[in-house]
């Protein structure tokens, strides 16, 4: 807009100076004056039309000089846009909320080979039955997941680790949903690590009742093919410092930090595209890595709940169901909801099939 009113007005000074130059004579012309008052202004006009002439020069000149700087300027700008492209930067989101909107919405949907999770407690759940927008519900989700999992896609999923032992304590000095919830909440809703327990059980609910659908669902498939299905989500839980929440869609990652002070769902996040690109790269990696770590990593299901999906699922499901509708009765009874305990029943079922395996 400078650019553009600033050309503008050097034309306009330029081109007064120059119409002036060549009628300053007709000018003087028309009026009715003595020959030394003509002569007089003739001479003005003319220096003035001098002036406008230089000044619109002057003003062309910068006007060139500026315009080069400019463009010196949009080139630097648009190298560093191609170096991050180039990198696997993909876009800025003003928060975490957006980036469940895109997930919610079809990005989940549109997901073909790989879905890889990183978080606290995995809210994503959480967000979907919270969401109120046309065609975003959790049970669309689920079906969604379902899909995925039957169809190949490989679904990884990582939670920090939720009930560590004495041990386990005794080398991390803290429980570390302690830690984390202390770190981002307000000091006087802080629950001791509690509220992002909740948050994890209740997705860890929701995780092992897809699989129990799944079973039910590839009940007419061979032991074999039904085995494998169930192979494509699998889920551990970590014991390190959690650093950032992290959704691998194929080629795409979104990565949100965890700020002191500020829950995750109101930090921007980064999206980064490009498998061979080093952006995405780096954070695959860091992925892989607390993966691939047997040492500070432990499944969330047991290996005897899958193998009963798979060699007997209609006997396994309805076990299941009687066994969590039993346990799930006794904790409404007897247990708070704010106690992250009140919601493990799907995990207790589980639990009771897999010690009951053979």
């Amino acid at each position: 807009m400078i650019s553009r009113g600033l050309a503008i007005f050097v034309g306009a000074v330029l081109a007064a100076g120059l119409t002036l130059m060549y009628f300053s004579g007709e000018v003087t012309a028309i009026l009715i004056l003595d020959e030394t008052r003509h002569a007089h202004l003739e001479n003005f006009l003319t220096s003035m039309s001098e002036a406008m002439i230089i000044a619109g020069i002057v003003g062309v000149t910068f006007e060139i000089v500026l315009a080069k700087h400019r463009q010196y300027q949009i080139e630097d700008i648009y190298g560093n846009y191609a170096q991050m492209k180039h990198d696997g930067f993909e876009a800025i989101h003003s928060n975490r909320r957006d980036v469940f909107d895109l997930l919610l919405s079809d990005g989940i949907e549109k997901t073909e080979h790989e879905l890889d999770i990183l978080g606290i407690c995995v809210s994503l759940f959480r967000k979907a039955d919270a969401q109120r927008q046309p065609g975003i519900s959790k049970e669309k989700l689920i079906n969604s997941i379902k899909e995925k999992i039957k169809s190949g896609c490989k679904i990884r999923v990582l939670f920090l680790l939720r009930n560590p032992t004495a041990t386990d304590l005794s080398e991390i000095g803290q429980d570390l949903y302690y830690v984390r919830e202390r770190d981002e909440e307000d000091p006087t809703q802080f629950m001791e690590g509690r509220r992002l327990k909740t948050i994890a059980n209740k997705s860890l609910t929701e995780w092992i009742l897809i699989l129990v659908r799944v079973a039910g669902e590839t009940a007419h498939h061979t032991e074999p093919e039904r085995r494998e299905i169930l192979r494509n989500l699998q889920i551990k839980e970590f014991m390190a410092l959690p650093t950032m929440s992290l959704y691998i869609l194929d080629d795409i990652a979104y990565m949100t930090p965890y700020l002191f002070g500020r829950r995750c769902s109101n930090v921007p996040t980064l999206s980064f595209r490009g498998r061979s690109s080093q952006l995405y790269v780096t954070y695959k990696h860091h992925f892989d890595a607390i993966w691939n770590n047997n040492e500070q990593t432990r499944s969330s299901i047991r290996n005897e709940f899958l193998a009963a999906l798979a060699e007997t699922p209609n006997e396994t499901i309805d076990s299941f169901h009687e066994r969590y509708e039993r346990i799930e009765t006794h904790a409404k009874a007897t247990l708070r909801n704010q106690d992250p305990e009140r919601w493990r029943s799907a995990e207790k079922a589980m639990i009771e099939i897999a010690e009951s395996y053979r």
